[in-house]
């Protein structure tokens, strides 16, 4: 086998062990589908809901950097922001990982805190990647946690959410293939 490497064996030994480390650290093939579902969610997502809440007087980024009361910078996956009013801030995160949801809630928590920001979400691609102890945890944080398949079920739940968006005629917007 380490002769297909190399005629020289430290040479092929050193490839063997470097092949062998990626190997075993390697990531599950379902996880990386997890993430890049998310990630083709996430695009689709930013493109079909700035439709829906351009009309409203809303202005939404998908990534952003907001600087918070600290002075801190705080990346966020999503924000609305109404343009007339500067301090009415949606912010959002996704959670493309189902190990990091504890974190994800804490850490969206804390952030929202030092923005003062109005309403805060949490995307989840399936309730069940929430425990019974992260969803008390996002209950008490008061972050709303929606989860959907599709972006446009992400956006349906959203606009639900929103009492602003409420009256939004969604599914003018849910036709379209990106």
């Amino acid at each position: 086998m380490k002769a297909v490497f190399s005629n020289f064996v430290a040479h092929s030994e050193l490839l063997y062990e470097m092949f062998m480390d990626l190997w075993y650290k390697a990531i599950h093939h379902s996880l990386r589908l997890n993430e890049l579902r998310v990630k083709q969610i996430l695009e689709k997502l930013q493109q079909t809901m700035e439709l829906s809440v351009k009309e409203h007087g809303l202005e939404m980024k998908v990534p952003s950097k907001l600087v918070g009361k600290s002075g801190i910078l705080h990346d966020f996956d999503f924000v609305l922001k109404k343009s007339n009013e500067p301090n009415w801030t949606i912010v959002g995160d996704y959670l493309a990982k189902e190990t990091d949801a504890k974190n994800k809630l804490v850490s969206l928590f804390l952030k929202s805190i030092d923005l003062e920001s109005c309403r805060k979400f949490l995307v989840v691609p399936s309730s069940n990647w929430l425990g019974k102890s992260d969803s008390e945890l996002a209950k008490n944080y008061d972050i709303t946690v929606v989860s959907g398949a599709t972006a446009e079920e992400i956006i349906s739940k959203i606009v639900k959410k929103m009492p602003l968006l409420h009256a939004v005629d969604v599914s003018k917007y849910l036709w379209k293939k990106y």
